[in-house]
């Protein structure tokens, strides 16, 4: 047999078979070339490089697939040996094999980055590490104010195959390239489609941050993964716009410091809230990940932080942990179905109603005038960056029960792409509540953090979802709110001005409502 046969497929399943070059190398090695203004170097010698390191890479394939041939070990001989003690054919071998390793994601070498940065330069990679790496996988304890640490866990892959998955104390959330699904606790799981889009360009600081003609901050982000709580270290867009968005409230502490293997920025600020009033970020320079925070009370006690413990970047991801294993588990739908209590049959809706114009406002305001009469309990939000958009009133047994919708400001601009919501709901202990259809829910897990405020005492529960639950029991009342797209330390200084209704007509509490800044 000529061993020259098939040279080129021979080499591209050996010694060339994990050799790439894509278009992204051809632009690094233009900007390598070009770099820092330095000389280029001639097109000949370029070109001269180029034939001798392809003319070496010939030679060697051949040297390699003639001396597998004449050391005896053929590729029928590779398969015999690899199928010792079995009957299965040995293609048959090779393509279960395949079948059992799906597609990776192997991207490039992660590089450390140890120059020194600038205070933009450093808020530029936060509001964008989705442009800077391509895979990661890692886990870190997350501790929330006045609650429990959890351990959260996660793989990304930006690069095809996309995908990835998030797990904490909470559930697990997975997503590759069509479909996203959120497992909870109990065994059940929801499923949407999902489509993967990062075709955006990375935002300046001046996209990012701008005011309105009032003068109030208005944010820009990035689009990323559903990644959950993962999100907090990979994707940190909230918390690196909130904190450091002032460049005057913050300053390098430290330009290099090795952190788990890698070296990070570690930067130090003032914070102007009601219980965090300093942070540190440890920042891993080349990618902006956020792989280590916390914030400080007055004392210098810490209250919430991110702890790594471990991160590893651009490595190889198999597309096979992209999806779950729902074995055990129930579609959220059904689960609903075969749950549904008798009980949503005996609710009795009295009044309803939800608008945004003046006609639709002026009804929602009815509908809560209503409420304010039968329902003596009755607390309400009372700031002025929300809206209320909904109301309804309803009934169950000899109970009377409600819901209000607020929705905050920021939503009603033009340009506006937030979609800020408090959601609440109030009834006696012993009524019967939906779940369906609502956007509570009755399983949340462990609670977080357990805290008194206006004379309520409230539970904290992060949702699957990422937004915040919190349930609030006064006498033989309970209230319930959920937060949608707002930060759980944003959300709590709202609840601030959950009051009573008759306390506001009386006009007690209208000096003491916490604003934020």
């Amino acid at each position: 047999m000529n061993e020259l046969d098939n040279l080129r497929e021979k080499m591209n399943r050996t010694v060339l078979k994990d050799l790439k070059f894509e278009e992204k190398h051809k632009r690094a090695v233009l900007k390598s070339v070009s770099r820092d203004g330095r000389k280029g170097i001639p097109l000949r010698m370029v070109n001269m490089a180029v034939s001798i390191a392809l003319t070496l890479a010939v030679i060697s394939g051949l040297g390699y697939i003639v001396g597998q041939n004449v050391g005896g070990m053929n590729e029928s001989k590779l398969n015999n040996e690899t199928v010792v003690g079995s009957n299965k054919d040995p293609n048959q071998i090779k393509t279960d094999l395949t079948e059992q390793n799906p597609v990776l994601a192997n991207p490039e070498q992660h590089e450390e980055f140890d120059g020194n940065m600038t205070k933009e330069e450093v808020l530029l990679r936060l509001i964008n590490t989705v442009d800077h790496f391509d895979t990661a996988t890692g886990k870190f304890e997350y501790k929330q104010e006045n609650s429990e640490v959890m351990q959260v866990e996660y793989k990304v892959s930006l690069m095809e195959p996309v995908g990835g998955y998030s797990l904490d104390d909470h559930g697990t959330t997975y997503y590759n390239g069509e479909r996203m699904w959120e497992l909870d606790q109990t065994r059940n799981y929801t499923t949407l489609p999902y489509s993967h889009n990062n075709g955006a360009p990375p935002l300046t600081l001046e996209e990012a941050f701008t005011k309105d003609n009032e003068g109030h901050h208005m944010t820009l982000y990035r689009d990323h993964p559903p990644l959950g709580l993962g999100s907090k270290s990979l994707f940190p867009y909230e918390i690196a716009s909130n904190y450091t968005r002032d460049l005057a409230q913050w300053e390098i502490e430290n330009q290099n410091e090795e952190l788990l293997g890698h070296n990070v920025i570690v930067l130090k600020g003032n914070l102007n809230t009601v219980g965090a009033k300093s942070f540190r970020f440890w920042v891993e320079k080349a990618t902006g990940i956020l792989m280590k925070y916390e914030t400080y009370d007055e004392t210098g006690e810490v209250l919430e932080f991110v702890h790594p413990i471990e991160l590893n970047i651009n490595i190889p991801i198999d597309s096979q942990d992209f999806i779950p294993d729902l074995e055990g588990y129930q579609e959220r739908s059904k689960a609903m179905e075969t749950e549904q209590d008798p009980g949503d049959k005996e609710i009795i809706n009295i009044a309803g109603a939800k608008g945004f114009d003046e006609e639709g406002s002026k009804k929602v305001q009815q509908v809560l005038e209503q409420i304010q009469e039968n329902i003596p309990y009755l607390y309400e939000i009372k700031h002025k960056d929300f809206t209320l958009i909904s109301a309804s009133l309803e009934q169950y047994e000899n109970y009377k029960q409600g819901a209000l919708y607020y929705m905050h400001n920021d939503n009603f601009k033009e340009e506006s792409t937030e979609s800020k919501m408090l959601n609440i709901r109030f009834y006696h202990k012993d009524s019967y509540v939906r779940e369906s259809g609502t956007g509570f829910t009755k399983q949340k897990g462990k609670p977080e953090a357990i805290f008194e405020m206006n004379d309520i005492y409230w539970e904290e529960y992060t949702l699957p979802t990422g937004n915040t639950h919190f349930i609030g029991e006064k006498g033989n009342y309970i209230y319930e709110v959920v937060s949608q797209d707002l930060a759980v330390s944003a959300t709590k200084e709202y609840l601030e001005s959950f009051v009573p209704t008759n306390e506001i007509e009386t006009g007690l509490l209208f000096n003491t409502l916490a604003v934020p800044c």
